[in-house]
């Protein structure tokens, strides 16, 4: 069993004829929920994150690091370790937007959902289950954060119930 979660890991099998293929429509998804999130920190959330310049910068540089993987996954250069980075790259601004929206309650919790069901579906079961373990430790982390009272907690709070309905 620690064999292959060790090869799951270290070895993932990486389908770059179904990567290569979908490249365009993968950069299109996550340039449009990655907007999403911005919109919805911006509009629902801006008088809670303490320095909004910080989550101008997380998307920017979220959606540049995304261009930048799309040459490589139109390159077929995927490897083990840049499917990690682009695992990072793509969780690592939804875990701190869940963070400043409200943490394991936050409504843009669904995001990771598309972001698995991605990874799952065009890069293949062993990236997914990479994604999904990776989304497991960042959710854990975020519930660690806010029972030691460092999350946000007022957030959910300020946004009036219609709209967290909706979202």
């Amino acid at each position: 069993m620690w064999s292959r979660l060790t090869q799951l890991f270290a070895r993932g099998h990486i389908q770059h004829h179904r990567i290569r293929g979908a490249a365009v429509t993968v950069l299109l998804v996550r340039l449009v929920e990655g907007a999403a999130c911005w919109t919805i920190l911006t509009w629902f959330f801006r008088e809670v994150i303490s320095s909004p310049w910080t989550l101008h910068l997380t998307f920017i540089a979220y959606a540049c690091a995304n261009l930048g993987l799309f040459a490589l996954h139109r390159r077929a250069a995927l490897t083990q370790a840049l499917v990690w980075v682009d695992i990072a790259v793509n969780l690592l601004p939804m875990a701190l937007a869940l963070h400043w929206s409200g943490g394991v309650y936050s409504p843009l919790l669904p995001v990771f959902v598309i972001k698995i069901g991605s990874y799952g579906l065009i890069y293949g079961a062993d990236i997914g289950l990479q994604s999904l373990a990776a989304t497991g430790i960042i959710a854990a982390s975020l519930a660690v954060i806010e029972q030691l009272g460092w999350a946000p907690t007022e957030t959910v709070g300020q946004v009036p119930e219609i709209v967290r309905q909706r979202l």
